[in-house]
């Protein structure tokens, strides 16, 4: 067997293992790395793209990367081979689908692709662009008259001439005029320079003596400066006490961090430092490094999963789980109140403007698919795990589907799950190695390997042993109709996990008509009773 064919079978298994890969954000960042790593090959593009576009269902602009998303779209629309362009998936938004034919006619790819197939193979040019028309939102996109005048620069040639034509006349006019006004103009340069020779020894000689006193000025100024330099722990403190008016359940918002900021050097060193061990709402593209002139250099304490929309797709598998690593304060505001209200969404779709011809109809399409989406499965992001997280809080819960269930889920169970699997392996490997000291160490190793081979955690329940959430809240609300009818028993299986760790849980139900403290007796009981804490419950009516 060849070189070359070991490779070829190595790239057949990267290609059939892009399959199982699961649907979350880690798995996702892991196939768009493999595609750029092999996108030379065929087979590798095919089954990342067709993962792309399954991860993508009924996923929207809100919750993911849109310059990432865009550059892997672009790169289907021109790619060579039909059967990777076969699996290309426009995102439901008009917003999108509208900036998406833009980025396509201004791309540097786009003439010569256009000019290749127009003049080699008119039947996929069409085909290409008859299926583009049904993702798009105006008549005129994709029409191949428009497209050929761009490609082939007429439209540009065009003004062009238009433009040389009226730059000529302009010039016969120009020269005509300028001959008169050059012979006056000689006249009266002559003069004015006379005049001008002597007005600039008298100005020299004020600018001299203007700037031997703006020399003292400054002198006096810096040491002025000097005297009133404040040290780093001065401006901590104002900068603290400037925080605190800026503080909004438990974490820090960013609206005014960066005029802190920039009123000078240390300002900025101090504020990194503080916010370094602080929670912060963060509303940007989330890049944390160590350069000087950046204000966050570690991953965040805090995470509102509206951040997600912030998660550069361009992020490595080790960048996105150090990103997660230090999370200890974890919010979501579920969507579910957009389910049934016709106005006043909460959440507000971007849509063309106006001007450039989009039916308004396709803006109400756009809030019909939405509101199928949120309770479609593959709605929310899996995230990676967060094995430092210690409060959880979710507000606005309805329940209408399983999907935001299925999330805590994943963060409360699976991930925690995962993490302290492999915390258990590390100490019961300790304590192998410490089985002579005496026989409870003995019996407690005996235990602990019972455990790990049912594939349990730490008391062979299920439990997060090692570590938990130390807080969790949960906001209950009822629509207009006063819907849905909850089970809330899905709450005690959460806990249950974290019952070595549960120092405070607040269960709110005051927009909730239909529930009452009764529906949490039987929870609070449960949990209580199995907990060595004193768990501090709160219930919010």
């Amino acid at each position: 067997m060849t070189k070359n064919k070991d490779i070829e079978i190595d790239i057949d298994e990267i290609s059939e293992s892009i399959i199982e890969i699961p649907k979350t954000l880690l798995g996702l960042i892991d196939v768009l790395r493999i595609y750029d790593k092999h996108k030379e090959n065929e087979s590798i593009r095919i089954e990342s793209t067709a993962y792309f576009k399954d991860y993508h269902n009924n996923k929207f602009l809100h919750y993911i990367d849109e310059n990432g998303y865009t550059n892997f779209i672009l790169n289907i629309f021109f790619d060579t081979s039909p059967f990777v362009y076969y699996e290309i998936f426009v995102i439901s938004s008009s917003y999108f689908k509208f900036k998406l034919y833009e980025k396509i006619i201004n791309d540097k790819r786009f003439k010569n692709w256009f000019k290749n197939l127009y003049e080699n193979d008119m039947n996929k040019l069409e085909e290409t662009l008859t299926r583009m028309k049904y993702r798009s939102v105006s008549t005129n996109h994709y029409d191949i008259d428009t497209l050929h005048r761009i490609a082939y620069d007429e439209i540009n040639n065009n003004n062009n001439n238009n433009n040389n034509n009226n730059n000529n006349n302009n010039n016969n006019n120009n020269n005509n005029n300028n001959n008169n006004n050059n012979n006056n103009n000689n006249n009266n340069n002559n003069n004015n320079n006379n005049n001008n020779n002597n007005n600039n020894n008298n100005n020299n000689n004020n600018n001299n003596n203007n700037n031997n006193n703006n020399s003292s000025k400054d002198c006096s100024e810096l040491l002025q400066m000097k005297i009133f330099y404040l040290q780093d722990i001065i401006i901590g403190e104002i900068i603290r006490d400037y925080l605190e008016d800026d503080r909004m359940e438990g974490f820090i918002k960013n609206d005014n961090l960066l005029l802190l900021a920039l009123v000078s050097k240390q300002f900025l060193k101090v504020l990194s430092k503080i916010l370094n061990n602080e929670c912060i709402e963060w509303k940007a593209s989330i890049y944390f490094n160590y350069k000087e002139f950046n204000i966050y250099k570690n991953s965040f304490f805090h995470f509102n999963y509206e951040l997600v929309k912030s998660i550069p797709y361009s992020s490595s598998r080790e960048y996105l789980e150090l990103l997660f690593s230090r999370v200890q304060s974890f919010y979501i505001k579920t969507d579910e109140y957009d389910m049934e209200t016709y106005d006043r969404h909460s959440r507000v779709l971007q849509f063309p403007d106006y001007k450039c011809g989009v039916d308004i109809d396709h803006y109400h399409d756009d809030y019909d698919v939405y509101k199928e989406g949120i309770m479609s499965p593959g709605y929310l992001i899996s995230l990676p795990p967060m094995q430092s997280l210690q409060s959880l809080t979710i507000h606005s819960f309805y329940g209408y589907s399983s999907n935001y269930e299925d999330f805590l889920k994943d963060i409360l169970i699976t991930n925690f799950k995962t993490n302290k699997l492999d915390n258990n392996n590390n100490n019961n490997n300790n304590n192998n190695n410490n089985n002579n000291n005496n026989n409870n160490n003995n019996n407690n190793n005996n235990n602990n390997n019972n455990n790990n081979n049912n594939d349990d955690i730490g008391d062979g329940s299920g439990r997060c042993s090692g570590g938990g959430i130390k807080r969790f809240s949960i906001s209950f609300c009822n629509d207009w109709k006063g819907e849905p009818l909850y089970d809330v028993s899905f709450i005690g299986d959460l806990l249950e996990y974290h019952l070595n760790t549960l120092e405070k849980v607040i269960l709110n139900y005051s927009d909730a008509y239909y529930i009452s403290s009764d529906h949490f007796n039987e929870i609070i009981l449960k949990i209580n009773n199995q907990s060595n804490n004193k768990i501090d419950w709160e219930i919010v009516k």
